[in-house]
């Protein structure tokens, strides 16, 4: 992978990007690397459905009243 690596005063920044104000007036470096997006890597894979292999299909039927009776179970039925 190409990259760039340079120290530079960062006053010499502060027309390109906002820096804190502790690195200010100081020698920092610099590193440049290339992104490398999703269609360039095909093993970043997409959120959904990545927790499949986790799923229980008995307990997906009880979703739907699984609030009502967690509040149920820890306040009584008042």
């Amino acid at each position: 992978m190409d990259f760039l690596r340079a120290i530079v005063n960062s006053d010499d920044l502060s027309n390109i990007i906002r820096l804190p104000d502790n690195l200010k007036h100081k020698k920092v470096e610099i590193l440049i690397l290339p992104l490398e997006t999703a269609e360039s890597n095909n093993d970043i894979k997409n959120f959904r459905g990545i927790f499949r292999k986790y799923k229980n299909t008995k307990l997906i039927n009880m979703e739907h009243e699984a609030w009502q009776k967690a509040v149920e179970e820890k306040y009584g039925n008042n």
